[in-house]
């Protein structure tokens, strides 16, 4: 039986911050082991960028959820997705800057970074995470059979918080 795992992309920004967050309250209720990601450009940035890590690890250590540090080379658009295939991760929670709604999605490096993963997302914004988890989940299906595969992933969701599921389609 696999380990399950969600991975967080943190870039060291306040909203990433909120997306870990995200990421502990769902993993209390889930038993979800945490890696935390951070994709530089060059070899001389990863003791940086893995003493960054630490420091949050060590900041929510009395959250009672297991984290772990991962620093990789290379590109977010394609080694976050790669990432979470090596560690059959169930979720990315991730967040995103800038203005608010689908507009900061849709024209944000957040979509190509989405588009490139088969591995399900949680977008965030700079809301903080309820305490609880979410009142109401919101999924645009597209309804091909790659997508209701991710209904699975959304139910256990939804089961670990009570949460309502909305589904949008196109038409």
């Amino acid at each position: 039986m696999k380990h399950k795992s969600f991975i967080v992309p943190h870039d060291f920004t306040p909203v990433a911050d909120i997306a870990l967050k995200h990421a502990i309250e769902t993993s209390a209720k889930s038993h979800t082991t945490i890696h935390i990601l951070h994709v530089v450009d060059a070899t001389d940035k990863i003791d940086d960028a893995v003493n960054k890590i630490d420091e949050i690890i060590a900041r929510h250590a009395q959250e009672g959820v297991t984290m772990t540090n991962n620093v990789k080379v290379g590109s977010i658009f394609k080694d976050i997705s790669l990432f979470a295939e090596e560690h059959q991760a169930e979720l990315i929670f991730m967040g995103t800057h800038g203005a608010h709604g689908w507009q900061n999605v849709v024209g944000s490096h957040a979509l190509r970074v989405v588009t490139s993963s088969q591995t399900p997302f949680v977008i965030v914004q700079e809301k903080h995470a309820k305490q609880g988890g979410f009142n109401s989940i919101v999924v645009p299906l597209d309804l091909h059979s790659e997508t209701l595969q991710k209904l699975s992933t959304v139910a256990k969701l939804a089961s670990y918080f009570n949460s309502k599921v909305r589904i949008v389609t196109g038409k």
